[in-house]
């Protein structure tokens, strides 16, 4: 609604009314700007919703906010800025109404400035956030990041799984082969951010935490996806094989199986060749079989026994008697087809 309300209103300012050069609908012009306000609709609409899903909707401040104090603090400005909170939401200064709030703040602000002040449980939480400060035993860095790891394998087992479904399901649409890529290059970079001192991010965010910046990372893979889905096949169109090309393969293909399987039908049938007992039971076989299913009315049969022939006829003597065994089978499963229908009749 809102590409054709776009489009209705850019061809009004552009064109004058019943101008012969305006794009009727349907037409090739029409099409192509259609796509374009398309796309643009779908990319301000992502932009919007990645910006309400994270900058817009209301979070808890970190650390350092509720301190207010930066990420290079002193000591004496992180002790200055808890006193002066600690007086200001101190339970015992609220009025009865507001106690129980700022009993909760005033909680808050003590653990923040205990975290602020041991290095280890600081590291640990501008990486994995206040969850990992939930490790009662965690007294390294090792720790909590041990402790963290199960999570972040987790989601990204739950992210793999929703994934595959969606290939068996829908593994026809657009984009299915690089929904997988990003989700790989997603894991390995949560995991060198994780892992390492410096990341990319910092040079565009220094301000965010290493958590934050996951999610923010995370909150991009949706969008990218729903990209991928609606404006993925107007500015990248895959190709669509020729149709006439795949048929030329499958016609090369069943000649070479046509090939190959008269080939072996020669070679299974020397060896009964100086075994006159196997070769009288093997042209009987054949006779009552070619009877009952009429073998030979098939036009692809007969061209094989004919192939035979001509190959066993310009070979030798040994080759005159597989062609002559050849024709009495021949002989044997037409007497027998003649025979099977006058019985039906």
């Amino acid at each position: 609604m809102a590409t054709n309300f776009l489009q209705a209103r850019y061809y009004e300012w552009k064109y004058a009314p019943n101008s012969p050069s305006r794009p009727k609908p349907g037409s090739t012009k029409y099409k192509k700007d259609y796509k374009k306000f398309h796309i643009f609709v779908i990319v301000v609409y992502l932009i919007y919703n990645f910006y309400q899903s994270y900058y817009a909707a209301p979070r808890q401040p970190t650390l350092y906010e509720t301190l207010n104090v930066s990420k290079d603090f002193t000591t004496q400005q992180l002790k200055s800025n808890y006193r002066k909170l600690s007086l200001m939401y101190h339970p015992d200064k609220q009025e009865p109404e507001h106690m129980e709030e700022a009993q909760e703040k005033y909680i808050f602000i003590r653990s923040a400035y205990e975290i602020l002040q041991n290095p280890i449980q600081l590291k640990a939480y501008e990486k994995f956030g206040l969850t990992a400060l939930e490790c009662k035993r965690c007294s390294s860095e090792r720790d909590y990041l041990y402790y963290m790891i199960p999570a972040y394998v987790m989601h990204h087992a739950i992210t793999g799984l929703i994934l595959f479904i969606f290939f068996v399901l829908f593994g026809k649409g657009y984009g299915r082969y690089w929904r997988f890529l990003i989700y790989f290059g997603t894991a390995v970079f949560e995991a060198n951010i994780l892992l390492a001192d410096h990341d990319p991010i910092s040079l565009f965010f220094p301000s965010l935490l290493v958590f934050e910046k996951i999610e923010i990372i995370r909150q991009l893979n949706v969008t990218v996806f729903i990209a991928l889905t609606h404006i993925g096949p107007d500015l990248l169109p895959e190709k669509k094989s020729s149709l006439k090309k795949n048929l030329k393969d499958i016609s090369k293909l069943s000649t070479v199986l046509d090939r190959q399987s008269s080939v072996q039908f020669v070679q299974g049938y020397e060896p009964f060749e100086n075994n006159p007992e196997a070769l009288s039971l093997l042209q009987r076989t054949m006779g009552k079989l070619a009877a009952d299913i009429k073998l030979f009315d098939f036009k692809e049969v007969q061209q094989v026994f004919e192939n035979m022939k001509k190959s066993k006829g310009s070979s030798n003597t040994r080759s005159n008697t597989s062609t002559s065994s050849f024709n009495s089978s021949n002989h044997a499963a037409d007497s027998a087809s003649t025979n099977n229908t006058r019985k039906h009749k």
